[in-house]
């Protein structure tokens, strides 16, 4: 959390690391009071399973080696040439299609290459000394997409949001956040952990290892702070898919949401329920008949051409030429249209699939900024999961699909408000931490606007218990803490 806060450019050091330290901090007690109330309840608990410490998620991120001082040497363990040739293994072989390499196996290739025999305290120290870690391996692709700066700026909008999405409901307001997402559960339970160089660049911190995962559990759920997971009480079963190789696409997320929208507005009928999800393709879709500029050629038609909602099928030189003629084309080229009608007001208001899906239920939803799952809460559900899998059941399918239901799908206790409420503390305080240090705090202007450009299809003229809910949140911005 620490290295991707300096990534993103935050000015005040110390401040940072106070507030690094303090949401780790935080994390750890919501942690224990989560295990503690697991232990309490039976969830997750198996007999004759010994307690593990666990590493909690979204950690600050562990110390790099320190730099040897000048004086430090490991020559009497490996001569210079050797480790040059160690460090060249490790970066080739380490990390392979068959399996990582751990220090027991560079042991053995010393053992044969120069006949010396290290312990396993020794190859540390050795590999502590040449710059090696053992991580998580990924591409730099989130790292890139966490500095970007649309995306940063979408972060400073969203924030503020977010915060009265989630101090809302503390301060009286009728509101609900319903936390989204989809995961997939492996039986072998893999993890792309692996052995890296810290002078390498992310780009190629990554693992050729064939996956070997097992089967795919294709697992998906709504999670909120007042009622847990989102259970359908007509069928006793979780909303949200529980599958083997299940498949996610477009029309499978839709057909979700419309069941979410309808259970929500039939068992919580009194509250506003808003959805939050992160932006992946499969989410941010337009419908089939929506108008995309991009999907638009200069002519009339075209082979691959769907006649949409707004335009039909007339081109783009049509369009400008009978929509907008007071627009100066002259000299426009294919991009330029495109741009420009992107900018037009009926275009750029159209719904998403899955905003209108969910607005037939009176149902509002919100994106997550790319690459930040700090802020959702599910995923701390996920990880719970995972580690109870991991300590407490026997790798097999059939176990993996027991361990998924007792948590999920026709559990007698399913995770509920109070542990869930947890989750939504510990993203909370990655919420005010930008708010309140991490980034520059949008006016209540800009705050209103954001919302209402979420939401602005729920607030249609005429009274209704739903305009009236937001209303009330509007209202309450200032005041709430």
């Amino acid at each position: 959390m620490q290295k991707m806060l300096e990534q993103a450019g935050t000015p005040d050091a110390k401040r940072r690391q106070a507030a690094s330290l303090a949401a780790n901090t935080l994390a750890k007690i919501q942690l224990e009071e989560a295990r503690q109330y697991k232990e309490e309840h039976g969830i997750g608990v198996r007999p004759n399973s010994e307690p593990v410490t666990r590493v909690v998620y979204v950690k600050a991120e562990r110390k790099r080696p320190v730099a040897p001082p000048a004086t430090a040497t490991v020559d009497h363990l490996l001569l210079p040439e050797q480790r040059e040739w160690l460090g060249d293994f490790v970066r080739k072989y380490a990390n392979t299609k068959n399996g990582v390499r751990f220090v027991a196996d560079f042991i053995v290739e010393v053992r044969k290459k120069f006949e010396r025999d290290l312990s396993v305290r020794e190859m540390s120290q050795v590999l502590h000394f040449m710059g090696f870690s053992y991580g998580k391996l990924r591409s730099d692709y989130y790292f890139r997409a966490f500095r970007d700066p649309w995306n940063v700026v979408r972060r400073n909008l969203l924030v503020p949001l977010l915060h009265y999405l989630f101090t809302g409901p503390a301060c009286g307001l009728p509101l609900v956040v319903w936390n989204f997402d989809e995961a997939g559960f492996y039986v072998e339970d893999h993890v792309s952990m692996g052995w890296y160089d810290n002078n390498q660049p992310l780009v190629e911190r990554r693992t050729d290892q064939n996956p070997g995962k097992g089967p795919r559990f294709s697992v998906s759920a709504f999670l909120s702070a007042q009622f847990g997971v989102l259970v359908d009480k007509e069928t006793g079963e979780h909303v949200g898919k529980l599958e083997w190789k299940g498949i996610n696409n477009t029309k499978t997320t839709a057909e979700l949401m419309d069941t979410a929208g309808r259970v929500l507005a039939a068992q919580y009928p009194e509250y506003f329920h808003v959805i939050q999800m992160d932006s992946a393709r499969i989410h941010a879709a337009f419908p089939a008949d929506a108008c995309v500029p991009k999907k638009i050629n200069l002519s009339d038609g075209g082979t691959n051409r769907v006649a949409d909602r707004l335009f039909g099928s007339i081109g783009l030189k049509k369009i400008f030429s009978t929509k907008y003629p007071n627009d100066d084309t002259s000299g426009w080229r294919l991009e330029r249209y495109r741009a420009a009608l992107w900018e037009k007001p009926a275009v750029m208001s159209q719904k998403l699939l899955l905003e209108e899906v969910l607005e037939k239920h009176g149902v509002g939803m919100i994106f997550n900024p790319i690459a930040h799952p700090i802020f959702a809460a599910i995923e701390l559900l996920w990880r719970d999961i995972k580690w109870d899998y991991k300590t407490s059941w026997v790798h097999k399918k059939a176990e993996l699909e027991k361990c998924l239901r007792s948590w999920l799908a026709g559990a007698t206790d399913p995770i509920d408000a109070e542990l869930a409420g947890g989750y939504f503390r510990t993203a909370r305080g990655f919420v005010d931490y930008y708010l309140n240090g991490g980034t520059e705090r949008p006016s209540e202007r800009e705050v209103k606007r954001a919302a209402e450009d979420q939401f602005s299809s729920l607030l249609p003229d005429g009274a209704s218990h739903k305009v009236v809910q937001m209303s009330q949140f509007y209202n309450a911005m200032p005041q709430l803490p």
